[in-house]
């Protein structure tokens, strides 16, 4: 398992974190419409609580995001492994 302090998945934090700066959205305001403490939003912020795909999809929504675009820009800059190749599974 890769960690939560990998390159990549910080980088999709920051680009949640910045959405919601820019659109001038608490951390309570996303928690409240997650129905969850502000703690939540403050621990994926800042990398101590990890995100599942769906948590990620429903933040990106709340923020205005299209989560496909968000998921596709991240995957530009994401370096492939060297088992990319070798378990390359295509039909």
């Amino acid at each position: 398992m890769r960690s939560i302090y990998e390159t990549d998945y910080q980088r999709l934090l920051a680009a949640l974190k910045k959405a919601r700066r820019e659109r001038r959205v608490t951390q309570k305001a996303i928690a409240d419409a997650l129905r969850r403490p502000q703690s939540f939003v403050f621990k994926y912020e800042s990398g101590e609580r990890r995100l599942d795909v769906a948590e990620m999809v429903h933040i990106a929504r709340l923020l205005g995001l299209e989560p496909s675009k968000l998921v596709r820009d991240m995957a530009k800059d994401v370096a492939p492994l060297p088992s990319d190749r070798k378990y390359a599974f295509r039909g």
